[in-house]
C-alpha cells in the first residue's frame, strides 16, 4: 500500500485520528527547522489582529533550567491560532511544535532583532491523543 493510500484509508476510518500536516522550513534536504517545546505557559496568550487581517497570538513558554541554571521564557508566535487560545491559562502545560525564526525590525532609529518560535501546533499536554498525533507527524517528517 502506498503512503497516499494509507493516508486515505486513515481518513476514512472514524476510529483512527486524522493525520496532521506539519509545515516546516527546509534549508537543505537533510536539514529541518523543527522545534518542540514541552513546558508551562508563563502568562495568558495575547491575541491581536494584523493590518493584513490575520490574527497572531503571542505566548511565553517557560523552559526550566537544568543543573541549577535559571528558567528562561521562550517567545512564541502563533499565526491564525485556533479559537481555544483564550482557554489557555498561565501554568497550562503545553506542547508547542514549530520553527525557530529571527525577525528584524526598526525601533528607535536602529535595526533590532528578536528570535522566537513560530508555532504550527500548540496543544495542551492533557490532550494526549492529539499530542501523540502531532509528535508522530514530526517523526515522519524527520524520517523522510
Amino acid at each position: 500500500m502506498t503512503r497516499s493510500q494509507t493516508v486515505a484509508s486513515k481518513r476514512s476510518s472514524a476510529a483512527t485520528p486524522k493525520p496532521v500536516s506539519l509545515s516546516v522550513v527546509r534549508t537543505h534536504a537533510a536539514h529541518r527547522n523543527i522545534a518542540i517545546l514541552v513546558n508551562r505557559l508563563a502568562r495568558p496568550a495575547e491575541e491581536r489582529i494584523l493590518p493584513s487581517g490575520d490574527r497572531v497570538a503571542t505566548l511565553e513558554v517557560t523552559v526550566e533550567g537544568t543543573n541549577g541554571q535559571r528558567s528562561e521564557t521562550v517567545p512564541v508566535s502563533w499565526f491564525n491560532p485556533s479559537t481555544d487560545i483564550v482557554e489557555l491559562a498561565a501554568g497550562t502545560e503545553l506542547v508547542v511544535v514549530g520553527s525557530v525564526r529571527r525577525r528584524f525590525f526598526r525601533s528607535g532609529g536602529s535595526t533590532q532583532s528578536r528570535t522566537d518560535l513560530t508555532a504550527v501546533h500548540v496543544l495542551a499536554l492533557s490532550r494526549r491523543t492529539a499530542v501523540r498525533r502531532v509528535i508522530d507527524a514530526v517523526a515522519i517528517e524527520l524520517a523522510q
